[in-house]
Parts: C-alpha cells; sequence; structure tokens
C-alpha cells in the first residue's frame, strides 16, 4: 500500500475536453494526479462538484478537497517534455487557473480500480 499525504482527483473527461479547446489530445498525466476518475455521468471539471466537501473513497480514504490552482508543470508532455503554454492559458482563462481538486488524507486505506467516491457528510 502507497501512502498518501495528499490525494489530487482528475477527471479523465477534462483533460480531454481542454485538449478539444486547444486541438491537441492532452495526456492526463500532465497534472500528476494520484486518483483518476471517469466520472461517466459528467462532462468535463466535474470534479469541482468535490471541492469544499469530505469523501471518501471505498469508505477508506477521505479527504475535505479544495480546487488546485495549476503551474506551469501541466504545459509539460509527460512522454515528450515539450510545453504547450496554450495549455496553462485555458486552465487561466476559462477556470480562473485552477483544475481538478486535491486534499490531505484524514483516513489512509487502500484504493483499488473501480472503487466509488461518495460523500461522507
Amino acid at each position: 500500500m502507497i501512502a498518501f499525504k495528499r490525494q489530487a482527483l482528475v477527471n479523465v473527461k477534462t483533460a480531454r475536453q481542454i485538449g478539444e479547446g486547444i486541438g491537441i489530445v492532452v495526456d492526463e498525466r500532465r497534472f500528476r494526479a494520484n486518483i483518476y476518475l471517469n466520472l461517466n455521468h459528467a462532462g468535463g471539471f466535474a470534479e469541482n462538484v468535490y471541492a469544499g466537501e469530505s469523501y471518501g473513497l471505498a469508505r477508506r480514504l477521505c479527504s475535505r478537497y479544495s480546487n488546485d490552482p495549476r503551474c506551469k508543470m501541466i504545459t509539460l508532455d509527460p512522454e515528450t517534455t515539450e510545453p504547450q503554454a496554450e495549455l496553462l492559458r485555458t486552465v487561466t482563462k476559462g477556470h480562473a487557473g485552477t483544475a481538478w481538486v486535491y486534499g490531505p488524507v484524514l483516513i489512509e486505506g487502500t484504493v483499488a480500480r473501480g472503487d466509488k467516491i461518495e460523500v461522507l457528510e
């Protein structure tokens, strides 16, 4: 088991939406999350509903989330390290410089592929 002090959640559809807006394919690994969500019921930026709330994954891992201010690192392609400055400009202009959510881990536990995320409060 890997213990994280901070948990970052990225919806893979958010990365796709940003890429479509600037005409490139965006690899979600640019955002350095430790948990990737596939929110089938919603589009990009749907993970923002978790900001300000405590949630659990598989009832074992809990956090109080906030929006994640993005930095220049998201402009670097994880395979080639080629920069794409338009990515950060898009997040800054269209989403107040924040994308994805993160928060401290309150209760450690094991998270597996397919686990559900749920409101705890």
